[in-house]
Protein backbone atom coordinates (compact mmCIF):
# COMPACT_ATOMS: atom_id res chain seq x y z
CA UNK A 1 0.00 0.00 0.00
CA UNK A 2 2.83 2.41 0.90
CA UNK A 3 4.64 1.68 -2.32
CA UNK A 4 1.32 2.54 -4.28
CA UNK A 5 0.32 5.47 -2.31
CA UNK A 6 4.23 6.57 -3.30
CA UNK A 7 3.51 6.30 -7.08
CA UNK A 8 0.38 8.59 -6.73
CA UNK A 9 2.76 11.23 -5.40
CA UNK A 10 4.26 11.30 -9.00
CA UNK A 11 4.04 14.66 -10.69
CA UNK A 12 3.08 15.11 -13.93
CA UNK A 13 6.05 16.03 -16.53
CA UNK A 14 6.54 19.28 -17.39
CA UNK A 15 5.55 20.14 -20.71
CA UNK A 16 8.23 23.23 -20.91
CA UNK A 17 11.85 23.09 -19.26
CA UNK A 18 12.09 25.29 -15.65
CA UNK A 19 15.32 26.81 -14.41
CA UNK A 20 13.50 27.10 -11.18
CA UNK A 21 14.67 24.64 -8.27
CA UNK A 22 11.29 23.42 -7.92
CA UNK A 23 11.09 22.64 -11.94
CA UNK A 24 14.64 20.60 -11.65
CA UNK A 25 12.57 18.85 -8.80
CA UNK A 26 9.66 17.62 -10.93
CA UNK A 27 11.36 17.40 -14.31
CA UNK A 28 11.97 14.08 -13.68
CA UNK A 29 9.48 11.39 -11.56
CA UNK A 30 12.52 9.49 -10.16
CA UNK A 31 14.09 12.73 -8.74
CA UNK A 32 10.88 13.77 -7.15
CA UNK A 33 10.23 10.05 -5.48
CA UNK A 34 13.97 10.36 -3.70
CA UNK A 35 13.79 13.51 -2.80
CA UNK A 36 10.78 12.78 -0.75
CA UNK A 37 12.04 9.10 0.01
CA UNK A 38 15.39 10.80 1.35
CA UNK A 39 13.26 13.23 3.50
CA UNK A 40 11.64 10.83 4.78
CA UNK A 41 14.27 8.73 5.54
CA UNK A 42 15.90 11.68 7.29
CA UNK A 43 13.48 12.68 9.66
CA UNK A 44 12.28 9.47 10.42
CA UNK A 45 15.81 7.80 11.70
CA UNK A 46 17.68 11.18 12.96
CA UNK A 47 17.86 11.65 16.72
CA UNK A 48 16.12 8.64 17.98
CA UNK A 49 18.99 8.25 20.69
CA UNK A 50 19.35 9.54 24.17
CA UNK A 51 17.63 8.39 26.82
CA UNK A 52 14.06 7.62 27.96
CA UNK A 53 12.95 11.23 28.85
CA UNK A 54 9.01 10.40 29.93
CA UNK A 55 7.22 8.24 32.79
CA UNK A 56 5.03 6.98 29.52
CA UNK A 57 8.34 6.02 27.62
CA UNK A 58 9.44 4.07 30.89
CA UNK A 59 6.20 2.38 31.49
CA UNK A 60 5.93 1.30 27.84
CA UNK A 61 9.93 -0.07 27.37
CA UNK A 62 9.96 -1.78 30.35
CA UNK A 63 6.79 -3.58 29.72
CA UNK A 64 8.17 -4.54 26.44
CA UNK A 65 11.14 -5.94 28.12
CA UNK A 66 9.48 -8.31 30.18
CA UNK A 67 6.67 -9.06 27.77
CA UNK A 68 9.85 -10.65 25.76
CA UNK A 69 11.29 -12.44 28.73
CA UNK A 70 7.85 -13.86 29.63
CA UNK A 71 6.75 -14.54 25.82
CA UNK A 72 3.62 -12.85 26.82
CA UNK A 73 1.58 -11.27 23.95
CA UNK A 74 -0.95 -10.05 25.29
CA UNK A 75 -0.85 -9.03 28.59
CA UNK A 76 1.30 -6.55 29.34
CA UNK A 77 3.93 -7.26 32.27
CA UNK A 78 5.37 -4.32 34.53
CA UNK A 79 7.69 -4.85 37.69
CA UNK A 80 6.21 -8.42 37.35
CA UNK A 81 2.47 -7.25 37.94
CA UNK A 82 0.10 -8.01 34.77
CA UNK A 83 -1.12 -4.56 33.51
CA UNK A 84 -3.91 -4.01 31.47
CA UNK A 85 -4.16 0.00 30.84
CA UNK A 86 -3.16 -0.39 27.45
CA UNK A 87 -3.70 -2.98 24.26
CA UNK A 88 -0.44 -4.90 22.98
CA UNK A 89 0.26 -3.92 20.03
CA UNK A 90 2.60 -0.83 20.67
CA UNK A 91 4.27 -3.58 22.88
CA UNK A 92 4.79 -6.23 19.55
CA UNK A 93 6.29 -3.51 17.43
CA UNK A 94 8.90 -2.61 20.14
CA UNK A 95 9.89 -6.48 21.38
CA UNK A 96 10.04 -7.20 17.34
CA UNK A 97 12.67 -4.46 17.13
CA UNK A 98 14.35 -5.69 20.78
CA UNK A 99 14.75 -8.83 18.74
CA UNK A 100 16.45 -7.74 15.56
CA UNK A 101 18.60 -4.72 17.09
CA UNK A 102 18.61 -5.44 20.63
CA UNK A 103 17.43 -3.52 23.47
CA UNK A 104 18.39 0.03 23.22
CA UNK A 105 16.57 3.44 23.59
CA UNK A 106 16.69 4.01 19.88
CA UNK A 107 15.13 0.34 19.06
CA UNK A 108 12.63 0.85 21.04
CA UNK A 109 11.83 4.42 19.58
CA UNK A 110 11.97 3.02 15.66
CA UNK A 111 8.95 1.87 15.41
CA UNK A 112 7.20 4.88 16.21
CA UNK A 113 9.52 6.76 13.64
CA UNK A 114 8.74 4.12 10.80
CA UNK A 115 4.91 4.82 11.55
CA UNK A 116 5.65 8.54 10.95
CA UNK A 117 6.95 7.95 7.83
CA UNK A 118 3.87 5.96 6.40
CA UNK A 119 1.27 8.24 8.18
CA UNK A 120 3.30 11.14 6.08
CA UNK A 121 2.71 8.16 2.50
CA UNK A 122 -1.27 8.34 3.28
CA UNK A 123 -0.91 12.21 3.71
CA UNK A 124 1.04 12.07 0.50
CA UNK A 125 -1.84 10.05 -1.34
CA UNK A 126 -4.74 11.75 0.16
CA UNK A 127 -3.88 15.27 -1.21
CA UNK A 128 -3.23 13.65 -4.30
CA UNK A 129 -6.38 12.21 -4.13
CA UNK A 130 -7.63 15.67 -3.58
CA UNK A 131 -5.74 18.13 -5.56
CA UNK A 132 -3.40 16.21 -7.96
CA UNK A 133 -1.15 18.75 -7.53
CA UNK A 134 2.93 18.10 -6.73
CA UNK A 135 3.35 21.44 -4.56
CA UNK A 136 0.40 20.64 -3.01
CA UNK A 137 1.27 17.11 -2.55
CA UNK A 138 4.88 18.34 -1.11
CA UNK A 139 2.98 21.29 1.41
CA UNK A 140 0.84 18.62 2.63
CA UNK A 141 3.75 16.70 3.46
CA UNK A 142 5.80 19.76 5.20
CA UNK A 143 2.95 20.90 7.09
CA UNK A 144 2.50 17.47 8.52
CA UNK A 145 6.46 16.76 9.45
CA UNK A 146 7.17 20.20 10.96
CA UNK A 147 4.13 19.75 13.17
CA UNK A 148 5.90 20.46 16.93
CA UNK A 149 3.58 17.37 17.59
CA UNK A 150 4.60 14.95 15.06
CA UNK A 151 8.14 15.52 15.62
CA UNK A 152 7.75 14.91 19.30
CA UNK A 153 5.41 11.71 18.66
CA UNK A 154 7.37 10.25 15.94
CA UNK A 155 10.69 10.21 17.87
CA UNK A 156 9.13 8.68 21.29
CA UNK A 157 7.64 5.61 22.52
CA UNK A 158 4.13 6.69 23.12
CA UNK A 159 1.08 4.75 21.59
CA UNK A 160 0.12 7.95 19.98
CA UNK A 161 1.98 7.44 16.66
CA UNK A 162 0.72 3.80 16.48
CA UNK A 163 -3.05 4.89 16.81
CA UNK A 164 -2.78 7.98 13.93
CA UNK A 165 -1.48 5.73 11.53
CA UNK A 166 -4.66 3.24 12.36
CA UNK A 167 -6.95 6.08 11.33
CA UNK A 168 -4.75 7.84 8.70
CA UNK A 169 -4.98 4.34 6.98
CA UNK A 170 -8.44 3.91 7.89
CA UNK A 171 -9.50 7.60 6.85
CA UNK A 172 -7.55 7.37 3.38
CA UNK A 173 -9.45 3.72 2.68
CA UNK A 174 -12.79 5.31 3.46
CA UNK A 175 -12.11 8.03 1.17
CA UNK A 176 -11.00 5.44 -1.47
CA UNK A 177 -14.07 3.03 -1.13
CA UNK A 178 -16.51 5.45 -2.27
CA UNK A 179 -15.51 4.23 -5.80
CA UNK A 180 -13.67 0.63 -5.00
CA UNK A 181 -15.32 -0.87 -2.22
CA UNK A 182 -12.53 -3.21 -1.63
CA UNK A 183 -11.23 -0.61 0.07
CA UNK A 184 -13.03 -1.44 3.42
CA UNK A 185 -10.87 -4.46 3.65
CA UNK A 186 -7.90 -1.58 4.43
CA UNK A 187 -10.60 0.64 6.54
CA UNK A 188 -11.19 -2.53 8.74
CA UNK A 189 -7.30 -3.49 9.32
CA UNK A 190 -6.91 0.53 10.00
CA UNK A 191 -9.27 0.39 12.66
CA UNK A 192 -8.61 -2.90 13.59
CA UNK A 193 -4.10 -1.30 14.11
CA UNK A 194 -6.35 1.69 16.20
CA UNK A 195 -7.91 -0.70 18.06
CA UNK A 196 -5.36 -2.51 19.22
CA UNK A 197 -3.37 0.82 19.67
CA UNK A 198 -4.97 2.43 22.14
CA UNK A 199 -8.41 0.81 22.43
CA UNK A 200 -11.66 2.97 22.26
CA UNK A 201 -9.89 6.13 20.94
CA UNK A 202 -9.85 4.29 17.40
CA UNK A 203 -13.69 4.63 17.57
CA UNK A 204 -13.11 8.19 16.48
CA UNK A 205 -12.39 7.12 13.06
CA UNK A 206 -15.93 4.86 12.45
CA UNK A 207 -17.58 7.28 14.22
CA UNK A 208 -16.70 10.31 12.40
CA UNK A 209 -18.14 8.19 9.35
CA UNK A 210 -21.17 7.14 10.42
CA UNK A 211 -21.86 10.79 11.13
CA UNK A 212 -20.95 11.48 7.28
CA UNK A 213 -23.14 8.85 6.54
CA UNK A 214 -26.51 9.49 8.59
CA UNK A 215 -26.46 12.98 7.87
CA UNK A 216 -25.84 12.61 3.75
CA UNK A 217 -27.80 9.48 3.79
CA UNK A 218 -25.54 7.51 2.23
CA UNK A 219 -26.62 3.80 3.29
CA UNK A 220 -24.55 2.42 0.92
CA UNK A 221 -21.57 3.60 2.63
CA UNK A 222 -23.18 3.26 6.19
CA UNK A 223 -22.94 -0.16 5.41
CA UNK A 224 -19.57 -0.61 4.29
CA UNK A 225 -18.22 1.22 7.42
CA UNK A 226 -20.49 -1.27 9.59
CA UNK A 227 -19.46 -4.40 8.08
CA UNK A 228 -15.78 -2.99 8.33
CA UNK A 229 -16.07 -1.55 11.73
CA UNK A 230 -17.34 -5.37 13.03
CA UNK A 231 -14.56 -7.00 11.22
CA UNK A 232 -11.85 -4.15 13.05
CA UNK A 233 -13.26 -5.76 16.06
CA UNK A 234 -13.26 -9.03 15.64
CA UNK A 235 -9.78 -8.66 15.07
CA UNK A 236 -9.19 -7.14 18.73
CA UNK A 237 -11.18 -9.36 20.75
CA UNK A 238 -8.71 -11.66 21.56
CA UNK A 239 -7.12 -9.09 23.19
CA UNK A 240 -10.32 -8.83 25.37
CA UNK A 241 -11.29 -12.44 25.80
CA UNK A 242 -7.22 -13.41 26.51
CA UNK A 243 -7.25 -10.75 29.43
CA UNK A 244 -10.47 -11.59 30.59
CA UNK A 245 -10.02 -15.26 30.90
CA UNK A 246 -6.90 -14.63 32.40
CA UNK A 247 -8.25 -12.02 35.62
CA UNK A 248 -11.30 -10.95 34.86
CA UNK A 249 -11.35 -8.29 37.77
CA UNK A 250 -7.98 -6.49 36.88
CA UNK A 251 -9.26 -6.22 33.13
CA UNK A 252 -12.36 -4.68 34.01
CA UNK A 253 -10.85 -2.09 36.56
CA UNK A 254 -7.72 -1.04 34.78
CA UNK A 255 -8.92 -1.75 30.83
CA UNK A 256 -12.64 -0.70 30.96
CA UNK A 257 -13.50 1.34 34.38
CA UNK A 258 -10.03 3.54 34.58
CA UNK A 259 -9.20 3.69 31.51
CA UNK A 260 -12.35 4.55 29.62
CA UNK A 261 -15.27 5.47 32.10
CA UNK A 262 -13.23 7.17 34.90
CA UNK A 263 -11.25 8.75 31.87
CA UNK A 264 -14.12 9.98 30.18
CA UNK A 265 -15.91 11.58 33.37
CA UNK A 266 -12.49 12.80 34.41
CA UNK A 267 -11.95 11.09 37.11
CA UNK A 268 -8.67 9.47 35.96
CA UNK A 269 -5.77 10.23 33.40
CA UNK A 270 -2.13 11.65 34.17
CA UNK A 271 -3.95 15.31 34.52
CA UNK A 272 -7.37 14.48 35.49
CA UNK A 273 -9.88 17.72 34.65
CA UNK A 274 -11.89 18.63 38.08
CA UNK A 275 -15.18 18.34 36.27
CA UNK A 276 -16.23 16.75 33.42
CA UNK A 277 -16.91 19.53 31.65
CA UNK A 278 -13.33 20.65 31.84
CA UNK A 279 -12.20 16.72 30.87
CA UNK A 280 -14.75 17.42 27.62
CA UNK A 281 -13.05 20.72 26.60
CA UNK A 282 -9.73 18.98 26.99
CA UNK A 283 -9.89 17.73 23.58
CA UNK A 284 -11.12 20.61 21.38
CA UNK A 285 -7.71 22.71 23.39
CA UNK A 286 -5.36 19.74 22.84
CA UNK A 287 -6.53 19.83 19.23
CA UNK A 288 -5.28 23.70 18.50
CA UNK A 289 -2.38 23.30 20.31
CA UNK A 290 -1.07 20.37 18.97
CA UNK A 291 -1.90 21.74 15.69
CA UNK A 292 0.32 24.97 15.95
CA UNK A 293 1.40 26.58 14.31
CA UNK A 294 -0.73 25.81 11.66
CA UNK A 295 -4.26 26.08 13.41
CA UNK A 296 -5.07 29.21 11.40
CA UNK A 297 -5.18 27.01 8.19
CA UNK A 298 -6.84 24.28 9.84
CA UNK A 299 -9.67 26.59 10.74
CA UNK A 300 -10.63 27.07 6.89
CA UNK A 301 -10.98 23.43 5.46
CA UNK A 302 -13.42 22.84 8.67
CA UNK A 303 -15.18 26.01 8.60
CA UNK A 304 -15.56 24.81 4.44
CA UNK A 305 -16.72 21.39 5.71
CA UNK A 306 -19.26 22.92 8.22
CA UNK A 307 -20.89 25.12 5.48
CA UNK A 308 -20.85 21.94 2.81
CA UNK A 309 -21.83 18.96 4.99
CA UNK A 310 -25.11 18.57 3.12
CA UNK A 311 -23.23 18.68 -0.19
CA UNK A 312 -22.34 15.70 -2.14
CA UNK A 313 -19.03 17.58 -3.85
CA UNK A 314 -18.12 18.18 -0.47
CA UNK A 315 -15.65 14.95 0.48
CA UNK A 316 -12.17 16.43 -0.21
CA UNK A 317 -12.69 18.82 2.21
CA UNK A 318 -14.20 16.98 4.72
CA UNK A 319 -11.08 14.80 4.62
CA UNK A 320 -8.95 16.89 4.63
CA UNK A 321 -10.77 18.99 7.45
CA UNK A 322 -10.80 15.74 9.69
Amino acid sequence: MASGLLLATDPPLPTTPERSLWGWLVAHRWRYRAVIAGMLLAYCLLGLGGSIISIDEGFYTQAAREMLARQSFWTLYLNGEPRYYKPPLAMWSIMASYALLGESDWAARLPSALLAGVVALLVLGLAWELFHDPQTNLLALLLFLLLPVTVVLSHMVMTDMYLLAGLAAGMYAWFRARRDWRWYGVFALGLGWGLLSKSVAALALPGWALVIGVVRREWRQLGGVVLASGVAMILALPWVMINLASSRPGFLHEALLQEIVQRILGEYGPWPPATWLGHLLYYPRVMFTDFLPWTVLLLVPMGRVFKDLFRREALGEQALGW
